[in-house]
């Protein structure tokens, strides 16, 4: 089993992490996501490619995919290109053909 630690802001005289200061520390983060998730489908709309993001969907249907592990990766593949300068030419691979900028 995999354990985790995180710091919580305590708001008692006692030092002493209470229910309400862990609620107050999970809103905090849903709240984080919730914005990061907001801000995203904000992009894919504002820029153009709700069907491109819709025909995604469509193929990731009935998959057991990590989205945010492949989101790294694809990340981590963008990087590894660009440091060989392979990303934005025309002979380089590229992983998203229309800008070269990372796709997530």
């Amino acid at each position: 089993m995999k354990r985790a630690t995180i710091t919580i802001d305590v708001h008692n005289e006692h030092g002493i992490v209470c229910f309400e200061d862990l609620l107050t520390e999970l809103n905090r983060r849903h709240e984080i996501e919730a914005d990061a998730k907001n801000e995203a489908c904000h992009f894919i709309l504002s820029q153009g490619h709700f069907d491109a993001y819709r025909d995604f969907n469509k193929q990731q249907q009935g998959q057991n995919i990590n989205h945010h592990a492949a989101c790294i990766e694809t990340i981590a593949a963008w990087q590894r290109l660009k440091s060989r300068n392979q990303i934005g030419t025309t002979s380089g691979a590229r992983l998203d053909p229309s800008d070269g900028r990372p796709p997530c």
